[in-house]
């Protein structure tokens, strides 16, 4: 169970890190803190980027990733209920 755990949070630590990176570019993409949140975000955005255009200059593949990651703690609560016996 230790692992699921872990692994729940690495999820919720990436949805907050893509939060951020989508918030500071439309308030302050020049905020000092900008450039590392950026660097966090974009190996996890890349794929969806090459995939999904931009649409009216809009860049939605942070909604598709936190999307994604969202179905990924639905399958891990899922999976640990299933592991449990609950289900």
């Amino acid at each position: 169970m230790g692992l699921l755990e872990t692994v729940k949070v690495a999820l919720y630590l990436l949805m907050g890190v893509v939060l951020m990176s989508a918030v500071l570019s439309w308030v302050n993409p020049h905020a000092p803190m900008a450039g590392v949140i950026n660097a966090l975000a974009e190996p996890f955005l890349r794929p969806f980027r090459r995939v999904i255009p931009l649409i009216g200059g809009v860049d939605l593949t942070p909604i598709a990733l936190l999307l994604l990651l969202q179905v990924l703690l639905s399958a891990l609560a899922m999976g640990k209920y299933m592991l449990l016996g609950l289900a």
